[in-house]
């Protein structure tokens, strides 16, 4: 929404003016600040980027906007029965564990939080030991790390010397292995399901085997749940397999949406 020196618009309009995009996103795990532009515009990028998660100025007023952007983003997920599955589905495998919960957060938490826990929860954890930075294409190594330095300097986050690499702790979620069935009624055109099970976290070393059989069972056009349900019976327009992994647990599961 801003920073110290830049209102959301200039943001924006700096990153627009070269051809560039930019974004971000929140994962179960993570949260992404990115952009994408040509390689004559890496340093305007690096700046722009750097005084976002360095300075965000998180007003009051900001907080208000975004929270009602928020209920907006949490009914549109609401009204989309392909993604509130999902949703569903990790309730019933992780409960209420944080992976169980959904990123987008509850309409009563969305509500009532404010600009002081925000802004406490960024202070807290946007910091350098917690930082990666991944920088892909015509680049220059050395000069991408000097332009990412002077940029978190100059943003008051002193990068002199190494720093620990964060590391995720493992918290031991308790997963679902008994089985059951959630339902979640809603007048729309089709059901859409999901049926998953228990899968490999992110170390072990049967990711690759699982990795491939999930490619072969439901990963592409030519996967076996595409032809059999789709091409051979012509049961769904969407159907496919994927799976997920976290640092101590993961999950396989299908998806189709049908009449």
């Amino acid at each position: 929404k801003g920073t110290k020196t830049r209102s959301s618009l200039e943001i924006s309009s700096t990153i627009d003016a070269v051809g560039g995009e930019m974004n971000a996103f929140t994962s179960k795990e993570v949260t992404c600040f990115y952009t994408r532009v040509l390689d004559t515009s890496v340093p305007q990028a690096i700046e722009v980027l750097v005084d976002m998660i360095t300075s965000a100025t998180i007003t009051s007023v900001d907080v208000d906007q975004e929270r009602q952007v928020v209920l907006e983003e949490i009914a549109m997920r609401d009204d989309d029965p392909a993604d509130l599955v999902h949703e569903q589905f990790s309730r019933a495998l992780y409960g209420d564990a944080p992976l169980g919960r959904s990123i987008l957060g509850t309409v009563e938490n969305i509500s009532n939080l404010s600009r002081r826990s925000i802004h406490g929860f960024y202070r807290k954890y946007y910091t350098p030991d917690r930082l990666v930075v991944s920088v892909a294409g015509n680049i220059d190594h050395a000069t991408v790390v000097k332009l990412v330095r002077t940029a978190f300097n100059k943003g008051g986050f002193d990068l002199a010397g190494m720093q620990a690499p964060f590391v995720p702790v493992k918290s031991k979620t308790k997963v679902n292995h008994s089985g059951g069935f959630v339902k979640h009624n809603k007048t729309t055109e089709q059901a859409n399901l999901v049926i998953g099970v228990p899968g490999l976290d992110r170390t072990d070393e049967r990711r690759y085997i699982q990795s491939v059989f999930n490619a072969a069972l439901g990963g592409g056009m030519s996967s076996r749940l595409f032809m059999e349900v789709r091409e051979k019976r012509g049961l769904a327009y969407s159907v496919h397999s994927w799976t997920d992994k976290y640092p101590d647990t993961g999950y396989f599961a299908v998806q189709a949406g049908v009449e």
